[in-house]
């Protein structure tokens, strides 16, 4: 489990810097002489994919609390386009409802090991007492106190 979440931090970490780069890049891209300058050359290109990028970014905070974890959103939002990655996103349960599952996966696990050894142990002794009443051991009075008693517990 440790494994796992350090590689989801590392992932997360990744994302992020993988956001602020590109990022970076288009701001710096409106300055003509700066290194990039000659890399995207309409401002509207390069609106859009700021705009996408945000998007993406805020995709990816929705992901956060999910099991697709932010990294994964933000990539399938990078990669795909926003919409799909808020689609895929909304698909993927959230860890509060996988720690629900798991904890009620965990008592009905519980419930089923623990209720046949009670049920039979019941059963046994229901099945005890009328071989006792049939062999005449115990009167009809005390047959039906006992089997009250083991039905009560």
């Amino acid at each position: 489990m440790a494994a796992t979440n350090m590689g989801k931090k590392d992932l997360n970490a990744l994302a992020w810097v993988t956001f602020a780069g590109l990022f970076l890049l288009l701001l710096t891209s409106f300055d003509s002489s700066s290194p990039a300058g000659g890399i995207i050359s309409s401002d509207f290109f390069r609106y859009m994919l700021m705009f996408s990028l945000v998007c993406s970014a805020a995709v990816g905070l929705v992901g956060y609390q999910r099991r697709i974890g932010f990294a994964g959103s933000f990539f399938l939002s990078l990669l795909a386009s926003p919409v799909i990655g808020l689609i895929g996103t909304f698909l993927s349960p959230t860890l509060e409802d996988e720690a629900y599952k798991e904890k009620m996966l965990e008592l009905t696990e519980q419930g089923n090991q623990a209720t046949p050894l009670v049920a039979d142990n019941k059963l046994d002794q229901l099945y005890k007492l009328k071989e006792l009443r049939k062999e005449g051991v115990l009167t009809q009075e005390e047959f039906d106190a006992e089997k009250a008693k083991i039905l009560a517990s």
